[in-house]
């Protein structure tokens, strides 16, 4: 028994370091209920039950079945695939070992527990639960407090695109008991509450406006020619010739005149020039 209790001890510790440490260190925010029902972030608030049995043993009296309710603050760490939860409920046994005295037992208890997160939204992870009222009844070493430890696994998903729901089970043993070993199997059905996280909506880029082609022609028309002539230079020279040097200058003034009706970028239509090394514009 304290060869197992070693070996959860040491398989939590190990979870929780691996949780803290790396290239994406945990980044507490306190928001509650950020990003989305299929992207969690932040702290979350949910309702869980929990149906399961309790083994017999000969020396404590302990075989039955156990019910949990219990409210979970799950909290959804950025940029990481790391989930940890804290939670406070009600533990109840219905015992059906034979023995002395009540056949129930009710006490308040706290747990927390840390999960990966893989990318079917499975989690897998460790948990610790300690009973706070009646510890006794299970013969703890401690008159205050009775814990387990164990394996959590659960599933994630959407219900109704309203609720956030996660279903699983466990299995646990004692910690801190002596001379006999606990163990508890447990499925169990989380399901969040309170307002909705806000849905983040990308709005699509707006597409550029076209330039009416009724637009260009007006810009066109400034000049007082039906189609766009040649331009032409001096003999064995880059220098334009006087008329070309003029139309072009007159070109630049009417487009920077009616600059606003063109995106840049775009071809003015039915005018197609590529002039290279004219001097003076």
């Amino acid at each position: 028994m304290i060869l197992r209790s070693l070996f959860f001890i040491v398989l939590f510790t190990a979870v929780s370091v691996e949780a803290f440490e790396g290239e994406n260190t945990l980044a507490l925010k306190p928001e509650i209920q950020r990003g989305n029902l299929y992207k969690p972030q932040g702290l979350w608030p949910l309702l869980g039950v929990g149906l399961g049995a309790m083994d017999h043993n000969d020396l404590i009296r302990t075989g039955g079945t156990i019910t949990q309710v219990k409210l979970i603050g799950s909290y959804y760490f950025d940029n990481t695939p790391w989930v940890a939860d804290g939670a406070v409920g009600m533990h109840n046994e219905f015992l059906s070992q034979g023995g002395s005295g009540s056949d129930s037992i009710q006490s308040l208890y706290t747990e927390l527990g840390a999960r990966y997160q893989l990318a079917n939204r499975w989690q897998l992870g460790a948990i610790w639960n300690t009973l706070v009222d009646n510890p006794d009844r299970y013969k703890s070493n401690t008159n205050n407090f009775a814990s387990f430890i164990g394996l959590q696994a659960m599933k994630e998903f959407v219900w109704s695109d309203t609720y956030l729901v996660r279903a699983g089970g466990r299995v646990m043993t004692d910690v801190g008991i002596s001379r006999e070993a606990i163990d508890t199997v447990m499925a169990e059905v989380q399901v969040s509450f309170g307002p909705q996280a806000s849905q983040v909506v990308e709005q699509p880029a707006p597409a550029p406006r076209p330039i009416a082609p009724h637009l260009a022609r007006q810009a066109i028309q400034t000049f007082d020619f039906d189609d766009p002539g040649p331009v032409h230079f001096e003999t064995d020279s880059t220098k334009l010739i006087n008329s070309s040097h003029l139309y072009l200058r007159r070109l630049a003034r009417a487009l920077a005149d009616n600059r606003h009706l063109f995106d840049y970028g775009r071809e003015l239509p039915c005018l197609h020039l590529s002039v290279h090394g004219v001097d003076g514009f």
